[in-house]
């Protein structure tokens, strides 16, 4: 899938940016097979959610994050302190753009769940969409439509959760979603997340079986 990208002045800053960093640590990243992935709002957009970011996150693996700040040093702002490695953070400054890379591995009670998009099973589900000349991987639609979800719930006065849902909603409708990856990264929101998050899908269906014609 090629994505429609936004052409405002955060979304143009956003792509630079993640083009000049893409020239430098794709190939790495290929060669050493490491696990990473675009994440938050850049992930969406990329994934067709006509909005525009104004950050990059880039969730990666403690093995990996060396490959990041070895080529990417000039960018650097701050480096992980090596406390704890699997939590650790780099942030840069990429032509002005903020990004953050960070590795969240999975505590032992987190194994095998998608707690946020970011853990546990989430490495086995990341898929990859074309930016430029590259192949990026990406957190799959529909963890990120469970988070949104999820924070839509814990925070009902955030009507922007409310609204990127909805439009997460209407791309999975229209394009098809596998229901089990959206069930899992609801696992940690409680049992009404599963509820409220197929009715938004339900009701594109039912809001395209309304229109005169079908």
């Amino acid at each position: 899938m090629t994505p429609s990208l936004s052409h405002s002045d955060d979304g143009r800053r956003i792509w630079e940016a993640l083009a000049f960093m893409l020239h430098r640590v794709y190939e790495p990243l290929e060669e050493e097979a490491g696990d990473w992935a675009i994440i938050g709002s850049a992930a969406s957009a990329l994934q067709d959610i006509a909005i525009s970011p104004n950050e990059l996150r880039i969730l990666t693996t403690p093995d990996t994050l060396d490959i990041w700040s070895g080529h990417l040093w000039d960018w650097l702002e701050s480096e992980p302190n090596g406390e704890d490695p699997d939590r650790a953070k780099l942030t840069l400054a990429v032509e002005n753009a903020p990004v953050t890379v960070f590795v969240r591995e999975p505590r032992e009670n987190e194994q095998g769940i998608l707690l946020e998009g970011v853990g546990g099973a989430l490495w086995d589900v990341v898929g990859r969409v074309r930016f430029r000349n590259w192949l990026v991987p990406v957190v799959p639609l529909e963890v990120q439509f469970a988070t949104a979800v999820g924070r839509m719930l814990r925070d009902p006065a955030q009507a922007s959760w409310r609204q990127l849902a909805d439009l997460m909603a209407k791309e999975l409708y229209v394009n098809g979603f596998y229901r089990e990856l959206i069930e899992e990264a609801l696992s940690p929101y409680g049992g009404q997340a599963g509820g409220v998050a197929f009715e938004l899908i339900r009701a594109h269906a039912a809001e395209r079986a309304s229109r005169p014609g079908h």
